[in-house]
Order: structure tokens, then sequence, then C-alpha cells
């Protein structure tokens, strides 16, 4: 890359190589997108040694306001190469018009997250539920990837002895129309229960782990979050859907659901025949494929939580067969029954370490 003194003294276009292809910029386009940073997102051009650094917006304030958790650092997009690559890519994705970019509903995998924050686009994620009118929790001035953040201003947030979140403050509805039942189970004493289970750290930050309806309970007696071990698995390209089963049993296993595009193309590459997406599931090669997968995650865990076996389905999951919701979301009690034989399997003591993918 050329030095910042030699870029600023001259009028040579710059050309960078991204996966969108070239771009190529003078030092009239840097001014321009400086000033572009600088006016509409806040971001300053800093000197260093006095020479000019190209930097995106207090780059630094950005990782001051974000923890990542566990080692791994954000990428940093410093220099040249955030407005040669990083800035075009953001253009055409749409994002360099954001300003506050917010998620809930569904936990997103920190690799997601440390990208965009990579884009210098922080996602902030948010919790609350339609009892709680809207969210309860957010990231606001400090962002910790992972977790949803403290409780808004007025809203109080503690664990049950359980695990469960519960929520009180003015936020917190009256109760169900014409349902003192429902009312009952789920205002007591003036706390809403949330139905999901989270921990809070040391800074008042919250996680979500699992629903409550959803935690399993080992014949061993461990809980253990499926929807944490699932989205660990989901992180795979390899993977697009997960049901983690040991609700009652001695050890957990998983049935999957590939990703058609990814596994594809890697038997592609690596010439395994095809033709439907029930040959690639059934295929030993993409078995020994997925099998990696899931040791990797293994690798991760306790030996509560570790997946022994797994099973790959032989189709997708639809909303049309009663397999997810309308937002997508697994019905796992469905699913478990649709293929309650290949669970069965599954814990046989002659079934392989990984079952083979059956029919419907």
């Amino acid at each position: 890359m050329s030095d910042a003194r030699s870029v600023a003294g001259s009028r040579v276009p710059l050309h960078a190589e991204t996966s969108l292809g070239s771009v190529s910029l003078n030092v009239a386009d840097l001014d321009r997108q400086v000033a572009f940073y600088r006016e509409v997102l806040g971001f300053e051009v800093q000197r260093r040694a006095g020479r000019r650094a190209w930097l995106g917006a207090g780059e630094e304030d950005l990782l001051e306001l974000v923890e990542v958790s566990g080692a791994r650092r954000p990428p940093r997009s410093t220099g040249l190469y955030h407005f040669a690559v990083l800035l075009p890519l953001k253009r055409k994705l749409g994002l360099h018009r954001a300003r506050v970019v917010l998620s809930g509903a569904a936990p997103i995998a920190p690799s997601v997250l440390e990208f965009f924050l990579g884009l210098g686009v922080p996602i902030r994620e948010i919790y609350g539920q339609t009892e709680g009118s809207g969210p309860t929790c957010a990231n606001q001035e400090r962002i910790k990837l992972g977790t949803v953040g403290p409780p808004l201003p007025g809203i109080e947030v503690k664990i049950a002895p359980d695990g469960e979140i519960l929520v009180r403050g003015p936020n917190v509805f009256q109760g169900y129309y014409r349902d003192p039942e429902a009312t009952a189970a789920t205002l007591r004493e003036g706390w809403l229960h949330s139905g999901d289970i989270g921990v809070l750290d040391e800074d008042g930050f919250l996680r979500i782990t699992d629903r409550k309806k959803d935690l399993i309970i080992t014949a061993g007696g461990k809980n253990v979050a499926p929807q944490f071990l699932e989205n660990k698995l989901k992180a795979s390209p390899y993977i697009n859907d997960a049901i983690v089963i040991g609700d009652g049993l001695k050890y957990l296993t998983a049935l999957i659901v590939i990703d058609e595009d990814n596994v594809a193309k890697w038997a592609a590459d690596h010439k395994v025949p095809f033709t439907t997406f029930g040959d690639l599931a059934a295929n030993e090669q993409v078995e020994g494929l997925i099998a990696r997968e899931v040791e990797a995650v293994n690798g991760t865990l306790s030996r509560a939580e570790e997946v022994k076996r797994f099973a790959l389905l032989p189709r997708r999951l639809h909303q049309e067969d009663g397999d997810v919701t309308p937002t997508l979301k697994v019905k796992r009690a469905a699913v478990m029954k649709k293929y309650a034989d290949l669970i069965g399997s599954l814990y046989s003591d002659a079934t392989p370490r990984r079952a083979r993918a059956a029919g419907n």
C-alpha cells in the first residue's frame, strides 16, 4: 500500500482489488470521503507523526464503544483500505446511509456482528416483548457484542432462581384481555415473567440464552440451553438449521438441515455427485463434512453440552409443512414428532455415531 505522504502529494489514481471488483480512487475522492465521514457520520481525519492518516470515524472511539465477548478483537478498517475497500462495500450494501442499526426477535451470530463492526456499522441488539410494551433492554452508548444491553431507564430486570428473566416497570402491561388465568401466570407481585432464560453480567448487561419452555434437562440432571448450541451449529456455512434434542435423555443429539447452496458448491468442488437435496443429505462425504463442523463446535463446549450424534434431514423445513412459523422459527415439537423414529435411532446402541438421513 502506498505511503500516505506520497498519496497526499500526487494526483495518481489509487487502485484496490475487492470482492466486488477493482476500485479506483484519487486524492480528490479521498477528500470527499473524509468530508462525508466528518460532516455526515461525525468521523474525523487524524494526523499522526506529521503525516495525514485517512482514518474512518473515531474508529478508535468505535473500538472503545464496542466490547467483544471473548479474546478476538474486531477487524480494524484503517487508512486507505477503509476508503478503497470498505466504503464501496458499504455503498453496495446501502449501509453508508445507516445511522443506528438495531436487531431484535432472534440472536445474531457474533461473527456476523463482528463483520458489520469491521465495516464501521455497529449493530445494537435489543430485547423486549409485547407484554413489556416493546424494548426492555438495549445496547446504547456502550455496546457489548453477544448481549442485548442493560435495562432502559426506569425498568428493572432480575434473574429468577431458575434462570428466567423477570421485568418490572411502567412498561409492563396490566394483563391479558379477559384472561385472568394467563395474567396470573405471567404477572406475579408486579414482575413480568418473560419465559426467557438469561444472565446479567457484572455490568448489568443482559444475555439471552433460550426460551424457558425449550430448556433441556438431561438424564444426568444437566440444564442445557438448546438455542445456544443450535446457534453455534448454524454459524457453520454448511448448516442451515439445527434442532438439539436430549430432554430426559442420556446425551444430546441433533437433527441438522444442510445449507444447500454452500454444500452443493463444496460437493461440486470435491467432485461429489448429486442431483437433489436428498442426494446431498444422504452422501457419506457430506456426512463427514458436517461431522467435522459438529466436532469443531463440540470443542468449544463442556462435555454435557456436546452433540454426541446427529442426523441429516432429507428435506428443508417449510412453513407449509408445519415445520417453521411465519417468522421461520423452528417448531421444535412438530419436527420432533415428524422424525420420532429417526430420533429414536440416535439413541439406539446399534446406531452409528452419525445416523443416515431418512425419508419422510
